[in-house]
């Protein structure tokens, strides 16, 4: 990336002219789920919709009646529950729907929404809906699209194999990630994704990747930043029908 593309994209996180140099230091940025965490110590809190987006269904985001401290709930509707409130709390929106073309049709809504130049994914992923936003270069567009193979709902973690055209640039350069995510395949804690991978017949993937939420680093200045290494927002769409 260009130094000053870099250094720009820097300063408009931390809110900050890129020619200012020594400043006040600003207020954190924080996206709206880590900050709805963070009203009632101790409480944990759901996925928060960013503005204009189809907020969940009642049940998908509530509390998870169990802790996974002593074992997380085995059920697929325990385990959305849980992985929802835990990608909420960081910062990340999980939303349920019936199938992979009401998965499509929130996309499409979204980019209309925000105005979107461009959106990167796989070709295997694409749809005919937004065919004057595709692009081949996931450096140069408003949102990325990924398949996640797996979910863990311990974390809200997503896990990714990359291969083929699945490559790693779709879900972390652009500023804005979406990930479609079959329900039947969350599992309750990291461990089943390391077993899942050590058991299957098939040779491992050139890499596998886990993600938890929008980037964020404290290291500049020491104010907490969002955006910065990766996305500073992160969608995740749960497919009841997969």
């Amino acid at each position: 990336m260009d130094r000053d593309v870099f250094i720009a994209r820097v300063a408009a996180r931390l809110r900050l002219s890129a020619a200012d140099g020594d400043v006040p230091l600003p207020s954190p940025v924080v996206p709206p789920g880590v900050a709805a965490s963070r009203a009632q110590p101790g409480v944990n809190r759901p996925a928060v919709a960013q503005p204009g987006a189809a907020r969940p269904p009642a049940g998908l985001a509530g509390e998870p009646s169990a802790s996974p401290a002593g074992g997380p709930p085995e059920d697929r509707h325990r385990l959305i529950e849980l992985f929802a409130a835990r990608l909420g709390e960081a910062g990340g929106v999980a939303v349920r729907v019936s199938d992979r073309g009401q998965a499509q049709a929130a996309v499409v809504a979204l980019a209309r929404e925000r105005g979107w130049t461009g959106v990167a994914c796989a070709p295997s992923l694409r749809w005919p809906a937004l065919d004057d936003l595709w692009t081949e270069d996931p450096r140069c567009v408003d949102f990325g699209l990924s398949e996640a193979e797996w979910g863990i709902a311990e974390t809200g973690s997503v896990a990714l194999r990359h291969h083929g055209d699945r490559g790693r640039g779709h879900s972390l350069l652009p500023p804005v990630v979406g990930f479609v995510l079959p329900a039947s395949r969350l599992v309750p804690r990291p461990g089943d994704v390391l077993g899942r991978l050590h058991d299957a017949a098939a040779s491992l993937p050139a890499c596998v990747t886990f993600v938890t939420g929008p980037s964020h680093s404290g290291d500049i200045a020491g104010v907490m930043c969002y955006g910065v290494h990766g996305p500073a927002e992160v969608r995740v769409w749960l497919i009841d029908d997969e």
